[in-house]
């Protein structure tokens, strides 16, 4: 009876031997396991500091915005308009052809041209008015259609200047 049980049952070496394996196997695992781990927390940490990094450079990019062209006519921030509709500081003759779209000898920048000094209007007899306006802004648009006429009116009778603001979007 003790003799037929034992044949099945493995001896203490292959018992060992079996442990070992076991042992060997678990920590092949688990060094897989602590590699994976590790690729993984390391990327996380790089792709985290690239999302961060890039939302800086938007957050630069978006709130840097370079000053647009500026006409010769403009004074401060605005274009001024005064008797005869006539702009206030503009140059008296064109002098510079401006380049064509379709002109291959025209150059990819205009060169910067020296801005006249803005002279300054005879507020003695007329109103002084400034308006803010964004073009794309219906009730700007509104507002000048309703007070087009009569501004208009004004400025030919020389009543008034009138200056416009466009916004800086």
């Amino acid at each position: 009876m003790s003799g037929a049980g034992s044949q099945n049952r493995p001896t203490k070496n292959e018992r060992r031997d079996a442990a070992r394996e076991k042992a060997r196997v678990l920590r092949e695992q688990q060094k897989r396991r602590d590699r994976r781990n590790r690729v993984l927390l390391q990327g996380g940490i790089v792709l985290g500091a690239l999302a961060i990094v890039a939302v800086v450079a938007v957050i630069i990019v978006t709130s840097i915005k370079p000053a647009g062209p500026v006409p010769t006519a403009a004074k401060n921030d605005g274009f001024t308009v005064s008797a005869g509709l006539q702009l206030v500081g503009a140059p008296a003759s064109a002098s510079t052809p401006t380049p064509s779209a379709t002109d291959p000898a025209a150059p990819a920048e205009p060169a910067p041209a020296e801005t006249p000094a803005a002279t300054e209007t005879p507020a003695a007899d007329g109103v002084e008015i400034s308006v803010y306006q964004d073009f794309l802004c219906p009730y700007c648009g509104q507002f000048e259609t309703t007070n087009a006429e009569q501004v208009k009116g004004w400025l030919e009778a020389g009543a008034a200047t009138y200056t416009v603001h466009p916004s800086q979007r």
